[in-house]
């Protein structure tokens, strides 16, 4: 029996299945990391949140990488020029958080460090 009938052109199909392997093994490891940007950021009184935001379950990927929402105890945290702040609410409608510095919301005494914030022009999203 003829073999060449079936497949002519030996190179080409090999060509045309080693594209197929090296296209769709990219995408099928790239499903995982991006299939938890679905989930939302969930933590305490805090929920719902998504991107720019990432943490609890939401990789690097998901969000801005210095906006990390880290959960403690049921509590919400991000830190800022190394400064922590306690997320009191999230509104994704208008993109804003309302915070508070850990260290005063936990009943410390007044901190040593203090900085100056300017409203940034970059806009989160």
């Amino acid at each position: 029996m003829n073999s060449g009938f079936l497949f002519p052109y030996p190179p080409l199909v090999i060509f045309f299945i080693t594209i197929l392997v090296f296209v769709q093994i990219p995408v099928f490891l790239c499903y995982d990391l991006y299939a938890s940007c679905n989930s939302k950021y969930h933590c305490g009184d805090i929920a719902n949140v998504d991107y720019p935001f990432w943490g609890d379950g939401r990789v690097r990927g998901c969000g801005k990488p210095d906006l990390f929402l880290n959960c403690t105890r049921n509590i919400t945290l991000i830190e800022m020029r190394n400064v922590t702040y306690r997320v009191l609410t999230v509104n994704m409608a208008t993109r804003s958080l309302k915070i508070a510095r850990e260290d005063y919301y936990s009943g410390g005494i007044c901190s040593p460090k203090f900085y100056s914030y300017k409203k940034s022009q970059e806009k989160l999203g």
